[in-house]
């Protein structure tokens, strides 16, 4: 999937890479050809000047300029390429032409476009640019054409034009290689999430792979004695009931991160008591600390509100606590802090279990993550709970930060 997307990608960036660089070159293509020939025309205008003026004086040279025949000289450079200039009357008749012996062909030629301006003509394989002028000669309606081989002037155009197209084509080249490094650029987010989703799912399917199998294992021993007692079988059907918790709780669990993941979870912020959610919940903990032989403690600021999402600070709360629980030992303390921080809060939840190795705690707050697999295991613990927490810090816009010692005790500190 992903290298599909990374061809898409860079085909599309290819081809509009090439289209920008084929309009950019038509552009300057067409501005060159066309400044070329306004200044090409400009010159033969400015050239015939002191002819054009003396035929308004009246007088009509029996040589407008030197020269036998329409020249094909271009080795002068184009602007100063020999002028040939030819005067008509208003009927079509050719009054004086330069040079004398222009072929009847060519006259021809010429005559056919008196009625034009500014145009190139072909005469045996050469190019001409051609302007015709009005002039009044005696009253005298005329026509002053001139014609000027522009040979020269094509080949540099096309010159230009073979450059453009050539470096068009290169860059089109390159382009496929700048679009396959875009696209590898663009699609590394992508592919970290893919990759995560991924191991997501394979993490999800490995977990629930546990408590099915062990359900089915349960259900199978009972469909093997029908004739016994619920009774007889009150261990099989216990079993299967509390692995069924285990699996709805944690397809809770990845319900909770998938909607959040996608903004299906909305925070909804208002004032809260944080004392009067602490005391609640810590209550609830009480009995389950009590059977496990763990003192349980509050320290809190009151009177304390902040903007909280009362539902997903509870919850965070719950994921702290039970971690704090299940990770301690009999005769530890769990301890619970909460003081002003800003206009914030902040909830520090330090107990004295088992700890965390340093290397483990970078990624404690990844999904499935479990520093103590067989303990985690044991305790029923799937390794969402931190994520979780993280995912509720993180949607108040708040930080959450754990510091552990193995065999000492773990400490977990939220602001929000």
């Amino acid at each position: 999937m992903i290298a599909r997307i990374r061809f898409k990608f860079t085909l599309l960036t290819s081809v509009l890479i090439f289209v920008v660089l084929l309009i950019l070159g038509s552009i300057l293509y067409g501005f060159m050809l066309n400044k070329s020939y306004k200044d090409f025309d400009k010159n033969m205008t400015a050239q015939a000047r002191p002819m054009t003026r003396a035929l308004e004086a009246g007088r009509i040279p029996k040589k407008l300029i030197r020269g036998d025949t329409l020249s094909t000289q271009t080795s002068q450079g184009a602007m100063r390429a020999p002028l040939a200039m030819f005067l008509w009357n208003k009927k079509g008749h050719l009054i004086s032409k330069q040079p004398l012996f222009a072929s009847s062909n060519q006259v021809e030629v010429l005559k056919s476009h008196l009625n034009d301006n500014h145009l190139t003509i072909s005469f045996d394989g050469h190019y001409y640019r051609v302007i015709n002028a009005a002039v009044i000669v005696n009253k005298r309606h005329l026509i002053l054409q001139l014609v000027r081989n522009e040979d020269q002037l094509r080949s540099t155009l096309h010159n230009l034009l073979f450059l453009l197209i050539l470096g068009t084509v290169i860059a089109a080249a390159l382009s496929v290689f700048i679009g396959f490094m875009l696209a590898d650029r663009a699609l590394i987010p992508i592919r970290k999430s893919w990759d995560r989703q991924t191991q997501f799912v394979a993490d999800a399917s490995h977990e629930l792979r546990t408590p099915l199998m062990a359900i089915q294992a349960r259900a199978e021993m009972l469909l093997h004695n029908p004739d016994k007692t619920i009774d007889e079988e009150s261990e099989k059907i216990g079993s299967i009931y509390q692995e069924a918790k285990r699996v709805s709780r944690l397809v809770d669990n990845l319900l909770t991160l998938s909607r959040g993941d996608s903004n299906a979870i909305q925070i909804e912020k208002h004032q809260v008591s944080v004392p009067e959610v602490l005391d609640k919940t810590i209550d609830n903990f009480v009995p389950l600390c009590k059977s496990e032989d763990i003192g349980i403690s509050l320290e809190c600021h009151r009177p304390l509100t902040a903007e909280l999402d009362d539902e997903r600070f509870r919850q965070l709360l719950y994921i702290l606590l039970d971690n704090a629980v299940k990770y301690n030992r009999p005769g530890g303390k769990i301890h619970v802090v909460c003081n002003r921080r800003g206009k914030g809060i902040e909830v520090t939840v330090e107990d004295t279990g088992i700890g965390i190795d340093e290397a483990d705690i970078p990624n404690v707050f990844h999904r499935f993550y479990r520093a103590d697999k067989a303990r985690s295991r044991k305790t029923g613990g799937s390794g969402l709970g931190l994520s979780i927490a993280k995912w509720i810090v993180d949607a108040h816009g708040g930080d959450i930060s754990l510091t552990s010692t193995p065999d000492k005790g773990t400490t977990v500190t939220v602001v929000l």
